[in-house]
């Protein structure tokens, strides 16, 4: 088995090679297909976090490329035409194709890092390495058997050979022997911290209303977008950390600082913020209604928690006595505002629920995740959920249209959850007949804002004078 391994490294390398060394039989190729396996086996273990899963189809998905390599041997038989090739191509193939394949599992933890920080094409690069390097071999082994001067038999034999090696992979979900049990990692009794119940919902009317009282008020004549955060879930930081930045990045990007307010439920923050509950949402939009331009202004509202599968947003702060948000009761909220034009974005799992009763075509309704499937991202050590850092933090820094963000964001997060091998979490969007041309106002007067902004900065830089907004 080693001097075949030896023979097939010098394929992958393309050293001189002498096929007349590699030897054949059912036990030389059982044992390359078991080196295989070991050495997936192990990478899956060590390259995956605790607490770890065993899956018995990792085994299956092992057999199934072996089936296909063994086919492989016997089509290409019939392509060139060499009928001992059915029984020689799968040796030499898994011994030569060891090399490639282990280079890229020893570089793709590197790879699947530099993908989750937004460096997708060094992931590709690598990928196209391999599939390119596979192609490669596959035409050495396919000259090696004195078939050198068919160069269009071999190359149409190299590219089936990567066809049916890569190309099962986009639509086949292949198992690893490992993955992390998640939900082996969320099922701990967090220890509850001491919160005065009684003082805090005492205190949330008068919180509510110093937090409204620096809301500047819109004017007639110009599309202001006002924004109102909600983390539902008080347990577990990232659902508040996710509405204070992108509050900051709102304030920052779209001119919503004298505009914008957040509901948080967090142990660090129940002094200075009102709580995320259905009460305060109703009572703080009725508010900044009041602030607002009904016919003219936007509301941007975004909801971040865990959820039900019966369509609730999980409302909850330790010994707190707080009720879950359904779908229905933030329809009722928001069909009773006299604000028209509204951009929802809902972050938790099977949030898609929320969108029949929150459609309406003056508004534009975004969720993390279809009706039945479950979101990602919103572990304990987790800064971002997968949703929230792919829209807000990636996608709105490229454009400034909601729903091309929303596009951008789709596709980023599909990708991140088929490098983690998960079930697609499918976001959705319902686009309201009427809001776009709205939201293409707005967007046209925040460029004009942007622009006459920065003529003044140069103005003023020109006469010599200090930028103060710098």
């Amino acid at each position: 088995m080693f001097g075949n391994l030896l023979q097939g490294a010098k394929i992958a390398l393309f050293l001189k090679l002498d096929v007349s060394k590699f030897r054949y039989s059912p036990a030389l190729f059982w044992l390359i297909a078991l080196l295989t396996a070991s050495v997936a086996f192990a990478f899956d273990y060590f390259q995956t976090d605790e607490p770890r899963m065993f899956y018995w189809e990792g085994f299956t998905s092992e057999a199934f490329h072996l089936l296909i390599v063994v086919l492989l041997g016997y089509l290409l038989s019939l392509v060139v035409k060499q009928p001992l090739l059915q029984f020689r191509f799968p040796t030499l193939f898994l011994n030569a194709g060891f090399w490639p394949w282990l280079f890229y599992k020893l570089i793709q933890p590197v790879l699947l890092e530099a993908y989750a920080e937004g460096l997708d094409h060094y992931f590709w690069i690598g990928y196209g390495v391999l599939v390119g390097w596979t192609l490669a071999i596959t035409w050495r082994i396919l000259s090696s058997f004195g078939t050198a001067m068919l160069w269009l038999r071999n190359g149409i034999g190299a590219v089936l050979t990567c066809l049916l090696i890569f190309m099962p992979g986009f639509w086949i979900y292949f198992y690893p022997y490992w993955s992390t049990d998640y939900q082996a990692a969320e099922d701990f009794e967090p220890q509850a911290p001491e919160l005065d119940a009684e003082k805090i919902l005492s205190e949330q009317t008068l919180m509510l209303d110093g937090s409204l009282a620096d809301i500047q008020a819109s004017k007639p004549g110009k599309v202001d977008l006002f924004w109102l955060g909600y983390a539902g879930w008080g347990e577990q930081n990232v659902f508040a950390n996710e509405v204070k930045r992108f509050q900051e990045l709102f304030d920052r990007q779209f001119g919503t600082s004298r505009q914008s307010i957040k509901l948080i439920n967090n142990p660090e923050t129940v002094a200075e913020t009102p709580l995320a509950t259905g009460t305060n949402l109703r009572r703080a939009l009725s508010l900044l209604a009041g602030k607002m331009q009904p016919e003219e202004d936007i509301l941007f509202l975004f909801l971040t928690s865990h959820g039900t599968e019966d369509h609730y947003l999980a409302t909850t702060l330790y010994n707190l006595p707080l009720n879950d948000l359904g779908a229905d009761t933030l329809a009722e909220i928001l069909h009773e505002l006299p604000v028209r034009h509204k951009v929802i974005v809902v972050s938790a799992c099977y949030s898609g629920g929320f969108i029949p009763v929150l459609k309406d075509p003056n508004h534009l309704v975004i969720t993390a995740a279809h009706a039945k499937r479950t979101s990602f991202g919103c572990s304990d050590d987790a800064e971002f959920t997968y949703f929230g850092r792919a829209y807000f933090l990636e996608a709105l820094r490229q454009t400034k249209n909601f729903v091309e963000a929303f596009d951008l964001a789709k596709s980023t997060v599909q990708v991140w959850e088929e490098q983690q091998e998960f079930v697609h979490s499918d976001p959705q969007i319902a686009i309201g007949s009427e809001i776009e041309l709205k939201l293409l106002e707005w967007q046209n007067s925040l460029s004009n804002h942007i622009r006459m902004a920065q003529d003044a900065t140069d103005i003023e830089l020109q006469q010599g004078g200090s930028c103060t907004t710098c």
